[in-house]
């Protein structure tokens, strides 16, 4: 797993289907605050159950699902690609996808 705080980066791969140039496709794409307010994004590397596990800490506020392997773009990823100025949308929780 690994995260990053680039949006930038993120909407690459969220239009690439996971992947990112030079790299594997990932397993899931989520988003979240962290306890300094900031956006990152959570990469699972070879399982979606990765996010589970990665996101249950204290240090993740209003962790989505922006996309997984299996089912692809969420309607969080689809918002996120639609208006890729504003912030990272927190309508589905990791928990339920």
């Amino acid at each position: 797993m690994a995260t990053i705080s680039s949006k930038e980066i993120a909407l690459e791969m969220l239009r690439n289907n996971g992947t990112y140039p030079g790299d594997p496709q990932v397993a899931a794409i989520s988003s979240y605050r962290g306890a300094n307010n900031e956006t990152l994004f959570h990469l699972a590397l070879r399982s979606e159950d990765e996010i589970v596990e990665a996101l249950d800490s204290p240090y993740v506020i209003n962790p989505t699902v922006l996309w997984t392997r299996q089912g692809g773009l969420t309607l969080a990823g689809t918002l996120m690609l639609h208006d890729p100025m504003g912030p990272a949308p927190e309508t589905t929780p990791a928990s339920t996808a």
